[in-house]
Order: C-alpha cells, then structure tokens, then sequence
C-alpha cells in the first residue's frame, strides 16, 4: 500500500504511471487541487506532449507529497502549494529517464527538494533612492542597480548562490537600463536576498526583507521630519517595484501626456461649500534610504537587528507595525498599529495585562526617576489602542498631537529594548522575562 512506502518508492512508483495525454491543456498549479488531479482534464508538460498520470500513478503521487510536507526541511523551503506542481514536473521528467537510472534520478531530485541550499532572488525597490554603496543587512544587500551591485552581491555570496555576467547583463539591459530615462534619472535601487525559501517561497521572503530593513529605519530614525518623511498615506509606499506602484518613474514617464491624470485623484464634490471637481496630488517624493543609512548611528542598529536573538527578532516585527502606523491614513488604524508595536517590544513568552506592560516599559528606563511618568504614558495610550481595538474611538485622537507623542515613545522603546539586548545579552525568550523581574526586584540594573 502506499502509506507502507518510502517517498522514493512512492515517486518510482508515480514515474512508472505517466501516460500520454493528447488534447489536454497542461496546468502545473493545478496539481495542488485535488479535484483537478483527479478529474480528466488533468495534465502536465512531457518531451513529446502533454501527460497524465493513471489512478495509481495519483495515488502515489499524493502519497508522497503528503509525506514530504510533513517534513520541516521541506516545509522551509518550498511554498506548499507550489510543491505538489514541482514533484508532478519531476515525476514526468523522471518517467523520461532509461529504466536502470531512474531510481537514481530520482534519488538525487529528492535530496535536492530536501536540502537544496539558499536561493539568491534581485529585485527592483520602487519609491526609494540609494546613492551609496551597497549596504549587507543580514541575508540581504541593498544597493543601486549596476555592475558595481552585482559584483558586490556575487563577491558576498561566500558559497551561496551567485547570479552569472549572462543572467546579470541581461537582467540590467531588460529591466534595469530602459528604466533609467532623461538626464535627471534616478538609479533604479535594488535589494538581493539569500533565502531558504525556493521559487515562490523565496520571493515572499525577499520582500519580508526589505520590508524589514525599510520598517526598521523608520522605526528607528531618529529625526524622520529633518529627511523630510510624513505621514502621508501608503501611494507612495516603498517595495518591490511591479508590486509596488513607483509614482515617480509613472510620473516620468506620462510626463505631459493626459495620461498623468492618473497620478492625481480627481473626486466630484457637492457640499454646503463647493461644488465641483478638484484635483489631489499625492507627493512622488522617494523615501531617502540611502541618505537614511549614510548615518552610522542608524546603520549600526538595523544591521544589528538581523541577529537571530529574541529581542532582534522582536524589533522586526515592531517596525512592521511602525511602519504600518507611519503609512496609514487613518488616525485610528494608526493608534491600533502602533500598540501592537509596542505590544511585540514588551510582551513576554505569554501575553501580559497593561499594568505589566507598563512595568516593563517603565524598568526600560535607567533613571528611576522617569518611570512613574512612563507607566501613565504607556496606559494612556493603550487606553486609546484597546477603545479602538474593541470598535470605539477615543477623544484623545482629536489631539493632533497624541499621535506623535505616541510614535516618539514607541521609538523611544525600541532603542531602550536595543541598549536592554546589548548590555544583559539575554539569547532566550524565558532569559528576557527572568530579566524584567530582576529589574524589578532590584537584583539587576542599568
């Protein structure tokens, strides 16, 4: 029975089962659904048309896949869904193999879907600049898109995979170079990225990347309006260009053609004031990344956040919601966001009520002096988090003000979390909260 067999036998088994299947419009996606699988329209790609595979042939097939994603080393490495395409593609290559090397064949693309090292994925940034040299955080460089990048990428690889002078030159002449149009053009920015993840999988995690890295200095610069950076709504939001709108390359190229109107919105109004149509222009400003970095102080602490120890981990997932706060136009989304920010900062292995949160934000502090106005800080502001978490809204956002103060203590808290890191060295999640209660108790302090 299938169940009794290995996930070698299973796919031996599969390969033995590939039959033609003429007239069938091949899908590999859709082998990830049973009942298209199952049905008769199923198909794939083979050397000489499209095949199929018998009902034992599906069997196994299912079997096998079953198995593998049971297995963590697969599961970090491929997007399940996409997996049960790239085994079914195996299988039919397989199924093509001379009878005595299959086995063989089949054995090493096995280890491969098991093992294979990182996958180095380029893409484009829309809605930032650079103008620096590449910059490592982690996993990940950033840098303008040229040869002087792709060096810099391949002289970093270190044994990870590097892309070669053909791919590169045709991925600057193709996508690069016809981006780059008049003689003011910005260089188009790049991020490459080294992940477990493969394909699908390693796309997702190359924009998690850059979005931590991006979240990160926002989070964590210390004069955001000196750079010339609002809040002003997510149109011109850095990220992967393609995914991303890149409002100033749009803007560029629609230059004084009627084709621009798109970048301004144009409402119809009728009110007691104005009647009519007016036009919104949203700013195509690039966030300043590379001026953002030429800072050591910032530099220094974002690339230190891509260690792999608990409070590192946390201040990734606060800049998220940092920067969700900062790119949102809602004052209430805002407040929500925010507080799930500190929330990831001061939380411990278990969720903890606000009037511990409030402790720990308050120990932060070396100045003991300071704490008894940082717990009324943080309480007031999670006063105004949980009425908008629980649908209502406070008063307190009526105050243009409550909004910054709130953004500023979330800062605040995450360099006091970095300086906690640096001087206690706590690796665990149990080390942290042990932490907080030595401060407390006076048995540690700053």
């Amino acid at each position: 029975m299938p169940g009794n067999q290995s996930i070698e036998e299973l796919l031996n088994l599969a390969a033995s089962e590939v039959v033609p299947a003429p007239e069938r419009e091949p899908w590999q996606y859709g082998w990830c659904l049973k009942e298209y699988r199952r049905s008769e329209d199923a198909a794939l790609d083979g050397a000489d048309g499209p095949v199929s595979l018998t009902q034992d042939g599906i069997e196994a097939f299912e079997s096998a896949v079953s198995k593998l994603l049971r297995e963590n080393q697969v599961r970090e490495r491929w997007d399940p869904e996409e997996l049960w395409g790239v085994v079914a593609s195996l299988i039919v290559v397989a199924s093509e193999e001379e009878a005595g090397e299959r086995s063989a064949f089949i054995k090493e693309s096995l280890e491969k879907l098991q093992k294979c090292g990182r996958a180095l994925t380029i893409q484009l940034i829309s809605n930032v600049t650079w103008g620096r040299p590449p910059l490592i955080f982690g996993n990940g460089i950033v840098g303008d898109a040229n040869v002087d990048f792709i060096d810099f990428v391949n002289a970093a690889a270190r044994g990870r995979a590097c892309i070669g002078t053909e791919q590169a030159e045709s991925w600057l002449n193709d996508q690069v170079r016809p981006r780059i149009t008049g003689e003011d053009a910005e260089q188009p920015v790049a991020i490459a990225c080294w992940t477990t993840g493969q394909l699908r999988l390693a796309l997702v995690e190359t924009e998690r990347q850059l979005n931590d890295i991006i979240d990160l200095a926002i989070l964590l610069e210390n004069d955001l309006t000196g750079h010339e950076i609002y809040r002003r709504g997510d149109v011109n939001r850095p990220g992967i260009r393609g995914i991303t709108v890149d409002r100033g390359a749009i803007e560029r190229a629609l230059h004084d053609t009627p084709a621009a109107m798109e970048l301004i919105s144009l409402p119809v109004t009728a009110s007691v004031l104005k009647n009519g149509i007016s036009a919104q222009w949203y700013s195509a400003e690039p966030l300043p990344l590379g001026d953002l970095f030429n800072q050591a102080y910032l530099r220094d602490a974002v690339q230190s956040c891509f260690k792999t120890d608990p409070i590192s981990n946390r201040m990734r997932v606060a800049a998220r919601w940092f920067a969700e706060a900062h790119y949102t136009s809602a004052d209430d989304d805002a407040a929500l966001a925010l507080g799930v920010a500190m929330d990831a900062l001061l939380n411990g292995q278990r969720a903890l009520p606000g009037n511990a949160m409030a402790d720990r934000l308050a120990l932060l502090s070396d100045d003991s002096s300071k704490r008894r106005q940082l717990v009324r800080d943080y309480l007031d502001a999670y006063g105004v988090r949980s009425s908008v978490a629980h649908g209502g809204r406070s008063s307190k956002l009526n105050d243009p003000e409550f909004l910054k103060k709130y953004q500023e203590l979330v800062h605040w808290t995450a360099w006091r979390s970095l300086a906690l890191r640096d001087k206690f060295k706590v690796s665990t999640d149990k080390g942290i909260d042990d932490l907080y209660d030595e401060l407390r108790w006076g048995v540690q302090s700053w």
